[in-house]
């Protein structure tokens, strides 16, 4: 997804939903254009990411994910940076895209502002 595509090797991301379900073809489509290509990933539950008891961080993109995560270990940090869903926006074609752009955008600054903080160099 968007943090693979930072090329930060020595990161490790998962992403997993409230509710695992086909990625919307609009979100496909638009990430492709991105030039991130996200068909051979799967949708999965919390529960079911590996060794999740071993992650440093764990970020909730919208407000009810805080509700349902499994109580992590003490060493663990939970972020929560609440982006609207721009698959649930609607409007006209032009309206729904910036919905997925503003998305995009924000998690990307903030995953890149993350990372930033944590290795402390510059990164694209």
């Amino acid at each position: 997804g968007i943090a693979n595509s930072l090329g930060r090797p020595q990161f490790i991301f998962s992403s997993a939903g409230l509710d695992p379900r086909p990625v919307d073809p609009t979100t496909l489509s638009f990430l492709k254009e991105k030039g991130i290509d996200i068909t051979r990933q799967s949708s999965k539950a919390v529960a079911q990411v590996p060794n999740l008891e071993h992650y440093h961080i764990i970020i909730a993109l919208a407000q009810d994910a805080q509700k349902v995560f499994p109580r992590p270990p003490h060493k663990t940090v939970c972020l929560d940076w609440s982006v609207p869903d721009p698959s649930m926006v609607k409007g006209t074609a032009a309206e729904i895209r910036a919905a997925y752009e503003r998305a995009y955008q924000e998690i990307r600054a903030h995953i890149h502002d993350l990372v930033e903080a944590i290795v402390g160099d510059k990164t694209n």
